[in-house]
């Protein structure tokens, strides 16, 4: 989406906690159907003020740091973390992520094969 600035990624059960003085947070991660969540710890990097693109309301939301797979890609990137479960997609990308290593064509779909792990 390169309307967005951050990428955000699908997240439930969001509890915020300290650790050695620094703020991190636990959630989970949705798989596919009948696939279990993945629970994730990760120190909080920074708080972004998200707009909805229907409300003038901001919302303050964790940033973490993840590493992420996008074809033959391998990158770590940081994300908001988000309640998705009523979007299309579960992992937004937004341009802070796309600037440095991919071109975005807006007449092409799907254009990285499925990762299958081995």
């Amino acid at each position: 989406d390169t309307g967005a600035t951050v990428s955000s990624i699908h997240a439930v059960n969001v509890v915020e906690f300290e650790r050695d003085g620094e703020k991190w947070v636990k959630f989970d991660i949705a798989h596919a159907e009948g696939e279990p969540d993945m629970t994730v710890e990760r120190k909080v990097i920074r708080y972004s003020n998200i707009r909805q693109s229907t409300s003038e309301d901001t919302v303050k939301r964790p940033v973490v740091k993840l590493n992420i797979r996008l074809g033959t890609i391998k990158e770590s990137a940081e994300f908001t973390l988000a309640d998705r479960g009523q979007m299309n997609y579960p992992v937004l990308l937004g341009r802070e992520f796309l600037k440095d290593i991919t071109l975005v064509d807006p007449g092409k779909q799907q254009i990285h094969p499925e990762f299958k792990p081995k």
